[in-house]
C-alpha cells in the first residue's frame, strides 16, 4: 500500500542530507536519473553517508510521475518521516514540508527542495540527431565512457544501453569480459540451487565452454548432468567416491574418475570406456582430470601417487564404443592434490607445497613453481601463460609460466579450496562460503558473491555463468541475463 501526501508535480529535485556534525551531502534526482540509493556503502549507494546511524542499504528515494516517493530498505536504526517510523518495503509518498530523519540516536536529516538550477542541454541535441553517427562513436567508448553517457540524457541513455549489447562493442578489446565482470560486481545475475546430492560432500564440478552443460561428482558415489536452466538430466552411479569429473571443451563428451576413469557420451548418455590407470596398488584413487585442446581429444589424468597419463580419446556416433589408448605417463616428486590444463599445456600442484607446468608432447615437466610457502597447494587454475596456484596460507599467486615468475601474490580471507581462471577473471573460494570475483588487471576483489553456508569446494566458470559446489552437497549456478555475445 501507498500512503500519499500532498505534493506538486516537479522535474528536478535536490536532495540534501545534514548529518550531526553539520556536514552536508548533496544528491539531485530527475527524470533522466529517478532513484536515489542512500546508505553506507561506498559502490551500492548514490548517496554515501559515513555515520553508525546509516546502514549499508538505508532507503530509496526515487520520482514517479512528477511524484517523490520514499521506502525504508530494512535499516536497523529506521527511517523516520515526520516522527513515526516507516515500515521497511513499504513505499510512502513525501511532501516538501515533510520531516525525514534516517537513525535514532544521532539522526542525519534529509532536506527536499526544488533544483532551481537550469538542467544542462540535452548531449544528444548538442551532438545533433544523427543517430547513425552517434552510435559509431558510443562503439568506440569503453565501458566508463557509456556509464557516464547514460547518465548524461534519456536519449544518450538508450544508445549507451543498445551499445553494450551489440557484438561490435563487445568484440573491440576486452569490452565484453569488462561488461560481465560489472554485471557480477553490481548483482546483475540469477542464483539457482541444484538440488540432488542430498548433502553427500561434492569433489567436482565442471561446465562446457557455452554455459551449457554442467557436471558434479561427489561423495555420495553419483556423477550428474545438468542443463543450463538448472534441470538435473541423468544420474551415472558409480561404485565409489567419483573424485573428479570434467566436460570436454564442446559439451560431447564427459570423463568421471574414482580408482578408474569412466568415459560418457553427453548427447545420448552412453558410457564408451571405463579403464583403470596403471598404478602401484588398486586403492590409488585418480585425483583430477583435465582435457587437452589439441588436433585430437586428449585426456590427462593424475593419481593420489604423483602419476600423470595422457589418453588418447576416439569417439563417434557410427561406432557402438569409445577407444582409449595411453598416449604417455610421467610421474611427479609428489602426490598430486590438483590438476588444471589450458590449451596444450598443463599444471600440477603438489602436497609439499610445490606446483609444476607440464607439457603434452613430450608428458614432461618444463618448469616448476616455487611458492614461498611450502604449504600444500588445494587449488590450481591456467589459463593461456597465467596460472595461479592456492594453499591454506590464504595465498594466490600467480605466474607467468614462461619464466617461472611469481608476478604477484593476492592474500585471500581465508584457506583457498577452489580457483577457476579465464582470461583476467579468476574465481576463488575458501571455508567462509564466499566466491571471489577478482580483477586480475586491478589485482583486486571486484565483488564478494554469497554462495553457500559451508566451505566450498570446488568452482567452475563460462562466460556468463559461475557453478560452486559445498561440503555438504550444496550446487549453486549463477547465470547472468544474455547481454554479452
Amino acid at each position: 500500500s501507498i500512503h500519499c501526501h500532498p505534493w506538486i508535480t516537479m522535474e528536478r529535485l535536490q536532495v540534501k542530507a545534514m548529518t550531526a556534525n553539520s556536514k552536508a551531502i548533496r544528491a539531485t534526482l530527475s527524470h533522466e536519473a529517478p532513484l536515489l540509493k542512500v546508505g553506507r556503502h561506498p559502490r551500492r549507494n548514490h548517496l554515501v553517508i559515513d555515520s553508525l546511524e546509516i546502514s549499508k542499504r538505508h532507503c530509496r528515494l526515487w520520482l514517479s510521475e512528477g511524484r517523490l516517493f520514499v521506502v525504508d530498505d530494512g535499516s536497523s536504526h529506521g527511517t523516520w518521516l515526520n516522527g513515526k517510523r516507516l515500515c521497511a518495503d513499504t513505499p510512502t509518498a513525501l511532501a516538501l514540508s515533510d520531516k525525514v530523519l534516517l537513525g535514532k540516536v544521532r539522526p542525519v536529516r534529509l532536506r527536499l527542495c526544488i533544483d532551481t538550477l537550469r538542467p544542462p542541454p540535452s548531449l544528444y541535441a548538442g551532438l545533433g540527431a544523427n543517430e547513425d553517427v552517434l552510435t559509431l562513436i558510443c562503439e568506440w567508448c569503453d565501458l566508463p565512457a557509456l556509464r557516464s553517457l547514460r547518465a548524461s540524457d534519456r536519449r544518450m541513455g538508450f544508445l549507451a544501453r543498445r551499445t553494450v549489447r551489440s557484438t561490435t562493442w563487445q568484440a573491440r578489446g576486452d569490452n565484453s569480459e569488462r561488461l560481465r565482470l560489472a554485471m557480477w560486481a553490481e548483482g546483475d545475475y540469477t542464483v539457482r540451487a541444484l538440488a540432488g546430492h542430498s548433502q553427500a560432500p561434492l569433489c567436482s564440478v565442471s561446465i562446457s565452454a557455452s554455459g551449457k552443460v554442467i557436471a558434479s561428482g561427489g561423495v555420495d558415489c553419483s556423477a550428474r548432468l545438468w542443463d543450463a536452466a538448472g534441470t538435473c538430466k541423468i544420474v551415472l552411479r558409480h561404485l565409489s567416491t567419483v573424485t573428479a569429473v570434467s566436460l570436454s571443451e564442446t559439451g560431447a563428451l564427459l570423463a568421471t574418475a574414482e580408482r578408474s576413469i569412466a568415459l560418457w557420451r553427453v548427447d545420448n548418455i552412453r558410457l564408451l570406456r571405463r579403464w583403470r590407470p596403471v598404478a602401484p596398488s588398486a586403492s590409488v584413487s585418480v585425483t583430477g582430470l583435465a582435457w587437452v585442446q589439441s588436433l585430437s581429444p586428449r585426456l590427462l589424468s593424475s593419481s593420489a601417487d604423483g602419476t600423470l597419463q595422457l589418453w588418447s580419446v576416439t569417439s563417434s556416433a557410427d561406432v557402438s564404443g569409445g577407444d582409449v589408448s595411453e598416449a604417455s605417463a610421467a610421474s611427479y616428486a609428489s602426490p598430486i592434490s590438483c590438476l588444471a590444463s589450458s590449451g596444450t599445456l598443463a599444471v600440477c600442484g603438489g602436497v609439499d607445497g610445490s606446483a609444476a607446468v607440464w607439457s603434452m608432447q613430450p608428458l614432461q615437466v618444463v618448469r616448476g613453481l616455487e611458492a614461498p610457502q611450502q604449504r600444500q597447494v588445494s587449488a590450481v587454475a591456467l589459463d593461456g601463460n597465467l596460472a595461479v596456484t592456492g594453499n591454506a596460507d590464504r595465498d594466490l599467486c600467480l605466474w607467468d609460466v614462461r619464466d617461472r615468475q611469481c608476478v604477484s601474490t593476492l592474500s585471500d580471507s581465508g584457506p583457498v579450496s577452489a580457483l577457476a581462471l579465464a582470461a583476467s577473471t579468476l574465481l576463488s573460494s575458501g571455508g567462509n562460503g564466499l566466491v571471489r570475483l577478482w580483477d586480475l588487471r586491478m589485482r583486486k576483489v571486484c565483488a564478494r558473491l554469497p554462495a553457500h553456508k559451508h566451505s566450498v569446494v570446488a568452482l567452475a566458470l563460462a562466460p556468463g555463468c559461475i557453478v560452486s559446489a559445498d561440503m555438504l552437497g550444496g550446487l549453486h549456478l549463477r547465470r547472468q541475463p544474455e547481454v554479452c555475445g
